[in-house]
């Protein structure tokens, strides 16, 4: 007979000590280097265990959520089996392609835990998003930091200034959640969760990165949206209507009086405008980013095959470009492209194994959004904190990936998929009927 978890001190201790340890991710993610990637593969062997061990009986989900989990399953597989094809194809597989997707296939027993035993993880993954960026500020600060990206740009040993800026502005968005999702019964804590947002705005500031920078208006205005009418209590009512009005003054502040913002900003606009699709193009922030576009569509429209399977992997690419690529991409920017990525992740995924694998990572995205935004208003209060945090997530890095590719750092990928493994399992496996 199997001996449920419920009835089980010691087995739900061991439950909770591993959501702890799992909800720690965020506490060095760009401070240690391996940190990530470390807990993502413990976590998978300590939840593979744990599923052979005596547990609670397997929750009866409601349809909808029954549907989610199979979804969510498929979502986290699917890129790794598109690219695995596209390499058997070209017949040149390389491990190193599919070692990023496969970080989401490792990521599904974390998922299947959290859901199978209805783990609540909000309050931990809040913290830990609080207390992450004090962390890296105070390494920051005492330990000495590379200017391998130019002085001035701040950056961590290993995290270059793009990661650093939109994960100062993900733990930032989370702080500033976490007052309306986590109520706090200490001032002392309350006060800790503000300082801890405005830390995360400073940091994404240094960087000078302006990867990420939508994503704040873009949360603000799906959040309002969602809870016009929803009936909060009346002062988390008056706290988010004062906080949008301090965001805006913050913002229209630092557009101000701080050079930096404003000159990236503008620099960006300039790069736009000015970019002419005839001749050589700029070697600019944005005009480079653009380029790598105009090559990729040239790279895969020259034939339904290379549409398909893609070139392979592009570091490893010797093979001339061709001439209509040359004639508007000067030899830096086709090195860069070819060497560091073409700066978005769906294209560069799609160039080197097809547009249904570059699609298939869009997915990770698109889907867990979708999930989340149906839980945001959600009943249960656990259930819409997680709900809410997931999207916070999501949006960060969705839309970072569109000019930087943010599946291709180990560290980063590990934290995307552990986060997401952790969040969906605490929002589908608590809309249950009963257990088996």
């Amino acid at each position: 007979m199997k001996i449920s978890v419920k009835n089980n001190p010691d087995h739900s201790l061991i439950n909770k000590g591993l959501v702890v340890f799992l909800c720690a991710t965020p506490w060095f993610f760009v401070t240690l280097e391996d940190w990530s990637s470390g807990i993502l593969i413990v976590g998978f062997l300590l939840c593979s265990i744990v599923h052979f061990l005596p547990h609670a009986a397997y929750p009866i989900l409601h349809r909808q959520a029954e549907k989610q989990r199979l979804g969510v399953m498929v979502a986290f597989v699917v890129p790794s089996l598109l690219i695995t094809l596209a390499g058997l194809a070209r017949q040149d597989l390389d491990g190193s392609m599919i070692d990023s997707s496969m970080r989401f296939v490792v990521a599904i027993p974390i998922f299947m835990f959290v859901l199978r035993h209805r783990m609540r993880v909000s309050h931990w993954l809040y913290g830990a998003c609080i207390v992450s960026l004090w962390l890296t500020f105070l390494n920051i600060v005492f330990f000495p930091q590379p200017e391998r990206w130019g002085a001035g740009r701040l950056a961590t040993a290993f995290s270059d200034p793009l990661v650093l800026g939109y994960s100062s502005l993900l733990f930032a968005a989370a702080a500033l959640a976490s007052l309306f999702w986590m109520p706090s019964t200490s001032r002392w804590w309350t006060g800790f969760k503000i300082s801890a947002a405005m830390l995360g705005a400073y940091l994404s500031i240094r960087t000078g990165s302006r990867t990420g920078w939508l994503a704040l208006p873009l949360l603000l205005l799906m959040f309002t949206v969602v809870h016009r009418q929803h009936r909060l209590e009346r002062g988390v009512k008056i706290a988010a209507a004062l906080g949008g009005v301090v965001v805006m003054l913050v913002a229209v502040g630092v557009w101000k009086y701080v050079p930096s913002v404003s000159t990236r900003i503008q620099e960006m606009v300039a790069g736009i405008l000015s970019y002419s699709l005839h001749g050589m193009a700029p070697d600019t922030s944005t005009g480079l980013r653009i380029t790598f576009l105009r090559m990729a569509w040239v790279l895969l429209s020259q034939s339904p095959w290379d549409a398909l399977v893609g070139l392979g992997e592009t570091f490893a690419r010797t093979s001339p470009m061709p001439e209509v690529v040359r004639a508007f991409a000067s030899p830096f920017a086709i090195h860069m492209a070819f060497s560091s990525g073409f700066h978005n992740e769906i294209v560069t995924v799609a160039v080197g194994s097809g547009v249904l694998a570059g699609l298939s990572m869009g997915g990770l995205f698109i889907y867990p959004a979708s999930v989340f935004f149906h839980y945001l208003r959600s009943p249960d209060w656990e259930t819409r904190a997680c709900a809410h945090l997931g999207m916070i997530v999501v949006v960060c890095f969705g839309i970072s990936s569109l000019s930087t590719e943010v599946f291709g750092l180990k560290h980063t990928v590990s934290f995307y998929a552990l986060i997401l493994a952790l969040l969906l399992g605490a929002c589908i496996g608590r809309n249950h009927h009963s257990n088996r």
